[in-house]
Protein backbone atom coordinates (compact mmCIF):
# COMPACT_ATOMS: atom_id res chain seq x y z
CA UNK A 1 0.00 0.00 0.00
CA UNK A 2 2.97 2.37 0.70
CA UNK A 3 4.01 1.59 -3.13
CA UNK A 4 0.50 2.77 -4.28
CA UNK A 5 0.31 5.84 -2.24
CA UNK A 6 4.11 6.91 -3.49
CA UNK A 7 2.79 6.21 -6.91
CA UNK A 8 -0.03 8.39 -6.58
CA UNK A 9 1.71 11.19 -4.92
CA UNK A 10 4.17 10.99 -7.44
CA UNK A 11 2.05 11.02 -10.87
CA UNK A 12 -0.41 13.67 -9.42
CA UNK A 13 1.38 15.66 -7.43
CA UNK A 14 4.06 16.02 -9.34
CA UNK A 15 3.89 15.32 -12.81
CA UNK A 16 0.15 16.56 -13.34
CA UNK A 17 0.55 19.37 -11.23
CA UNK A 18 4.01 20.52 -12.88
CA UNK A 19 2.11 20.40 -16.46
CA UNK A 20 -1.03 22.11 -15.20
CA UNK A 21 1.60 24.63 -13.74
CA UNK A 22 3.47 25.00 -16.96
CA UNK A 23 0.15 24.91 -19.16
CA UNK A 24 -1.59 27.66 -16.82
CA UNK A 25 1.85 29.83 -17.66
CA UNK A 26 1.75 29.46 -21.38
CA UNK A 27 -2.17 30.59 -21.52
CA UNK A 28 -2.51 32.88 -18.66
CA UNK A 29 0.94 34.03 -17.44
CA UNK A 30 3.37 33.78 -14.59
CA UNK A 31 1.57 36.32 -12.32
CA UNK A 32 -1.55 34.13 -12.59
CA UNK A 33 0.52 30.98 -11.81
CA UNK A 34 1.63 32.89 -8.35
CA UNK A 35 -1.63 34.04 -7.57
CA UNK A 36 -3.04 30.73 -7.59
CA UNK A 37 -0.78 29.68 -5.33
CA UNK A 38 -2.26 31.70 -2.78
CA UNK A 39 -5.57 29.57 -2.73
CA UNK A 40 -3.91 25.98 -1.89
CA UNK A 41 -4.33 26.71 2.29
CA UNK A 42 -8.06 28.09 1.77
CA UNK A 43 -9.15 24.74 -0.54
CA UNK A 44 -6.90 22.62 1.68
CA UNK A 45 -8.67 24.21 4.82
CA UNK A 46 -12.50 23.76 3.18
CA UNK A 47 -11.52 20.13 2.19
CA UNK A 48 -10.51 19.27 5.03
CA UNK A 49 -13.60 20.30 6.88
CA UNK A 50 -15.99 18.59 4.37
CA UNK A 51 -13.80 15.28 3.83
CA UNK A 52 -11.72 14.87 6.92
CA UNK A 53 -14.52 16.89 9.31
CA UNK A 54 -12.06 18.76 10.57
CA UNK A 55 -13.04 21.67 12.66
CA UNK A 56 -12.95 25.17 10.71
CA UNK A 57 -12.50 27.86 13.74
CA UNK A 58 -12.43 31.58 13.43
CA UNK A 59 -8.97 32.25 12.82
CA UNK A 60 -8.65 30.47 9.62
CA UNK A 61 -11.67 31.38 8.40
CA UNK A 62 -10.45 35.36 8.98
CA UNK A 63 -7.05 33.83 7.62
CA UNK A 64 -9.08 32.71 4.53
CA UNK A 65 -11.15 36.05 4.35
CA UNK A 66 -7.42 38.33 4.02
CA UNK A 67 -6.21 35.45 1.38
CA UNK A 68 -9.27 36.30 -0.80
CA UNK A 69 -9.25 39.88 0.27
CA UNK A 70 -5.55 40.63 -0.86
CA UNK A 71 -6.47 38.29 -3.99
CA UNK A 72 -8.99 40.56 -4.81
CA UNK A 73 -7.24 44.31 -4.43
CA UNK A 74 -4.51 42.51 -6.76
CA UNK A 75 -6.89 41.82 -9.58
CA UNK A 76 -9.08 44.61 -9.18
CA UNK A 77 -8.62 46.95 -12.48
CA UNK A 78 -7.39 50.87 -11.31
CA UNK A 79 -8.94 53.55 -12.80
CA UNK A 80 -6.45 55.98 -14.83
CA UNK A 81 -3.90 57.80 -12.48
CA UNK A 82 -4.07 55.23 -9.08
CA UNK A 83 -1.34 52.50 -8.34
CA UNK A 84 -1.74 49.14 -9.93
CA UNK A 85 0.42 47.58 -6.85
CA UNK A 86 1.93 44.80 -9.67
Amino acid sequence: MGYLSLGFSTVFGSVIGRWLSLYIVQHFGATDVSIAAYLVPIVTAIAGGIFLDERIISVMVASMSMIAGGLIINQRRWPAGRPSFN
